[in-house]
């Protein structure tokens, strides 16, 4: 248990505490504080991952096969996303899976809905969520790829590593 009186300064305590407390300006109200560093903006740019899979991605052109942009809003982050579709994918083998993912993506597009859940699992400790490992990588593909704005990982309330968020494209009027 502790005391409720800390224990006096040895000698070379009390001497590095005078050293220091030399050192130091009394506060005076009056004076204006000295202008503090503020923290660096954000670029706002979203890290891409580049894979054999994914085009190059160049500044100045917009390549509409390349990945969708994995977007981290504060909506996304706080778990306030209005979820249109939700699709699992559990249990399925990867043919399978990918060919339900195609097929609500197509739906949702069909539907204007904005937002799809997508249920992929964190895997088993024998395969490691292959159907994880695979979903950045069928998103990207030339079928599916022109009707996605982006993708995110889920809230932990939807689901956190084992799920994801497509934001579907908004179709041209």
């Amino acid at each position: 248990m502790a005391s409720k009186h800390p224990k006096p300064l040895t000698p070379a305590d009390l001497d590095v505490w005078k050293r220091v407390a030399k050192t130091v300006k009394a506060y005076d109200p009056s004076r204006p504080m000295p202008p503090t560093k503020e923290p660096p903006k954000k670029s706002g740019k979203t890290f891409i991952p580049q894979s054999s899979v994914y085009a190059p991605v160049t500044p100045k052109t917009r390549i509409p096969s390349g990945p969708p942009q994995v977007t981290a809003d504060k909506r996304t982050r706080r778990g306030k996303i209005a979820i249109d579709r939700r699709i699992d994918l559990h249990d399925m083998t990867q043919d399978m899976a990918r060919e339900a993912l195609v097929s609500a993506i197509l739906t949702a597009k069909a539907r204007n809905h904005r937002c799809i859940l997508v249920i992929t699992g964190k895997g088993g400790l024998s395969y490691k969520g292959v159907l994880r490992r695979m979903f950045p990588m069928w998103i990207a593909q030339p079928d599916i790829r022109p009707h996605i704005a982006s993708y995110a990982q889920a809230h932990q309330r939807h689901g956190g590593s084992g799920a994801w968020y497509i934001y579907i494209k908004r179709a041209i009027k």
